[in-house]
């Protein structure tokens, strides 16, 4: 199983420097712009774990975490994940299974959990570097946004 127990958590904005990938959200067209993106910031300094941004019209940012103020790196454009409640999970593995990961958490975990997906990007954090870890040793947060749960 990819992904490790699902829990509710409020977040700040993320700002990032962001390269699109050309073909969409195919893991293909996804793994080239973050071996382009990790290029292109080596030496930049990194307010935080890169992160992806998966929109729902099927476009795919992969973005360096840029500090408040920090100019960006030339040839990426800005890109923000907006502030507020997502369903976070940790995705253990392969990149090639983050998909799979996501629609568990949405097909299963969000309905069983009475939440309701809000608009906006689902967030990937890279929480290990793809460039040093193993493929088994590879861990991801991945955001889903909700509406904000109901008080008790």
């Amino acid at each position: 199983m990819p992904i490790t127990a699902v829990r509710v958590e409020q977040r700040g904005p993320l700002r990032g420097a962001a390269l699109p990938a050309e073909g969409g959200a195919a893991p293909e067209a996804i793994g080239r712009a973050w071996g382009r993106l990790l290029l292109r910031c080596e030496g930049v300094p990194a307010a935080g774990p890169p992160f992806g941004l998966r929109q729902e019209d099927g476009r795919y940012e992969a973005c360096w975490a840029l500090y408040p103020g920090q100019p960006l790196p030339e040839g990426l454009r800005e890109a923000e994940a907006p502030a507020g409640w997502y369903a976070v999970a940790l995705h253990e593995g392969a990149y090639g299974r983050l998909e799979e990961s996501l629609r568990r958490v949405l097909d299963e975990w969000l309905p069983h959990a009475s939440l309701l997906r809000r608009e906006g990007p689902t967030i990937e954090r890279l929480l290990t570097d793809p460039r040093s870890a193993a493929e088994a040793d590879l861990r991801t947060e991945v955001l889903v946004p909700v509406e904000p749960p109901s008080p008790r």
